[in-house]
């Protein structure tokens, strides 16, 4: 079995661990836990503070997707992009694939994030590129005057 604590660094023989009433066991300074992970054998309803003697580690709250929802909606299109991307890259090792499961949005989106940002071309200034991709289209005074009327 592998260690909880210390990012999963240490391993023990299941026959060797002895664990507590919530299902936790610490040799020395290293804990475990026999559901695999602290998360699955805290106890629900408890703050940060209550768990962190629970399990006897610092925990470390983690967004959930209703509050990542949130804060991405309150991003234009482009800031969500750079974000979601620089997530990714902080996740690691697949972590395209985890911010799209976390945030719900297409593939495409957080790895054109990802790579906006190891670009270094992040233009500051406009949310897409100019014209939004369409062909740019300029109003005269004649179009605006031929406009049909409302009735």
């Amino acid at each position: 079995m592998v260690s909880c604590s210390h990012r999963r660094r240490y391993y023990a023989l299941q026959s060797a661990a002895r664990f507590d009433s919530h299902g936790l066991w610490s040799y020395e300074y290293i804990r475990f836990s026999s559901c695999g992970t602290f998360l699955a054998a805290a106890p629900g309803g408890l703050h940060s503070e209550e768990l962190d003697r629970q399990l006897g580690v610092r925990t470390h709250p983690q967004p959930g997707p209703v509050a990542a929802a949130l804060f991405t909606s309150l991003l234009n299109a482009k800031q969500r992009r750079l974000f979601v991307g620089l997530a990714a890259l902080l996740w690691g090792r697949d972590g395209d694939r985890h911010v799209e499961e976390w945030l719900g949005l297409h593939p495409r989106t957080v790895s054109r994030g990802r790579r906006e940002l190891l670009s270094g071309g992040v233009d500051a200034n406009g949310v897409r590129n100019p014209g939004g991709w369409r062909t740019p289209f300029e109003k005269t005074g004649e179009q605006i005057r031929n406009l049909p009327r409302p009735a």
